[in-house]
């Protein structure tokens, strides 16, 4: 597993390099509370995301927070290891409801980030039909 913040070089976020560098406790629990993020993330992130994350902190930490909030929800995103077999596209989820296993609707929906990284939601499907 790699870290975070374990990026250096030119042009980095003022808030990547704050927030690395700890002097704070807000600082020392933001990085606590992004390491950690980041641990259950890792396995579904672009390869380049730490180096992306170190020069746009807001728009990749929230791309993480929605990855990790979705796992929460018990949602099921695809590894980024899987979706680069699969093309490399960009894909950031595929994922069903959990809505109990007695529930005999399911729905379907993939949403995928495109290169601005909005979020562009593909119709959402019954399961069987």
């Amino acid at each position: 597993m790699s870290r975070i913040f374990d990026v250096d070089g030119n042009n980095l976020d003022p808030g990547f390099v704050n927030i690395k560098a700890q002097q704070y406790r807000a600082e020392q629990e933001m990085y606590e509370l992004i390491e950690a993020r980041w641990e259950t993330y890792e396995p579904y992130a672009d390869p380049d995301f730490r180096h992306g994350f170190a020069r746009d902190v807001d728009g990749r930490f929230w791309e993480m927070y929605l990855g990790c909030t979705l796992l929460e929800a018990g949602r099921a995103l695809l590894p980024a290891a899987e979706r680069l077999r699969e093309g490399g596209s960009p894909t950031f989820a595929s994922w069903r409801t959990a809505a109990g296993s007695g529930s005999r609707r399911s729905h379907q929906m993939t949403a995928s980030l495109d290169r601005t990284r909005s979020c562009v939601p593909c119709p959402s499907t019954r399961a069987g039909d």
